[in-house]
């Protein structure tokens, strides 16, 4: 086997690795208590509202965190509807981009495109475990 079919067949074992752990999971399971069903609720309360600006969690206002993450969660929610995939995607999302600015920061240090993908590897395989969502 030459060096560009191995190099094809690790990104599509790591593409694969990311759709089992990732992207399948999303609607498999209840939202966690408390913060997954809390987001969600001010998400959709700002959505059904319409006031963007002062979140609310059961028509009391609630500013424990920073209004942007309740914005971007809104929007998923728009754009997917009312689903688990709306709740849980934003945060799978943010999980790819670092791990992708893993890849191009460890290229960036060291020039070594292997090192690179064990780096941004690594991340994925520790994330998944650590937060334990989805294995």
């Amino acid at each position: 086997m030459n060096i560009a079919m191995t190099e094809r067949y690790k990104w599509l074992l790591f593409f694969l690795f990311i759709l089992l752990t990732y992207f399948i999971p999303l609607e498999t399971r209840l939202l966690w208590q408390p913060d997954e069903i809390r987001y969600a609720e001010i998400s959709r309360e700002m959505l059904v509202s319409g006031n963007w600006s002062v979140p609310y969690l059961l028509d009391i206002r609630y500013f424990e965190k920073p209004v942007l993450g309740y914005w971007i969660n809104c929007i998923a929610q728009w754009l997917f509807g009312e689903s688990h995939f709306a709740v849980r995607i934003v945060v799978v999302t943010s999980t790819l981009l670092t791990g992708w600015l893993i890849y191009k920061a460890a290229m960036v240090v060291w020039r070594n495109s292997a090192l690179a993908f064990n780096a941004m590897t690594v991340f994925f395989i520790f994330f998944s475990g650590i937060s334990n969502r989805y294995l």
